[in-house]
């Protein structure tokens, strides 16, 4: 019965275990309370649109994909670099990921890429800084998963017989 009463945290403290520290493990890496808690966080600040309920689910696979795929795309030496994040941002061939992101799923008009490219360069400066951080570091990461992906799929080949 005494079991029932006392919760985890405290029952661990008592038998020597400690408090727990981490929500679960990736590959043999340990996933930190706070790291989960930070991504349940960018993910509720940076993509509201979505479904509150579905948020600990979407948050763990995010965390998941950069555990196991920057692995990947480190070992492939795979990078995205600042000319080519530009064109991803505001050049003409704008992704999936950043029309949705920046561009409520439009087609970009001049005006629009103008006004993030201003955004991006004034508000990066200002409090907007980790804001920014986190776009950048999550289109850069879409990116190279496209690559991985397209590098994959490239690599399948199916004959008739």
């Amino acid at each position: 019965m005494l079991l029932f009463i006392i919760p985890a945290e405290a029952w661990n403290a008592l038998t020597g275990g400690g408090p727990v520290t981490s929500v679960g493990t990736i590959d043999g890496q340990e996933v930190s309370i706070k790291e989960y808690q930070d991504e349940l966080e960018a993910q509720q600040q940076y993509f509201a649109a979505r479904d509150r309920s579905t948020l600990p689910n979407v948050a763990w696979n995010a965390i998941v994909d950069r555990k196991v795929l920057n692995e990947e795309f480190d070992d492939l030496g795979m990078v995205v670099s600042k000319e080519e994040l530009d064109e991803i941002r505001f050049g003409e061939d704008v992704t999936p990921h950043v029309k949705a992101f920046l561009y409520s799923n439009q087609e970009p008009t001049p005006e629009a890429i103008e006004r993030w490219r201003n955004n991006f360069a004034t508000d990066f400066e200002t409090a907007g800084r980790k804001r920014w951080t986190f776009l950048t570091s999550y289109i850069a990461f879409n990116r190279n998963k496209e690559k991985f992906n397209s590098l994959l799929n490239k690599g399948f080949y199916a004959n008739d017989l």
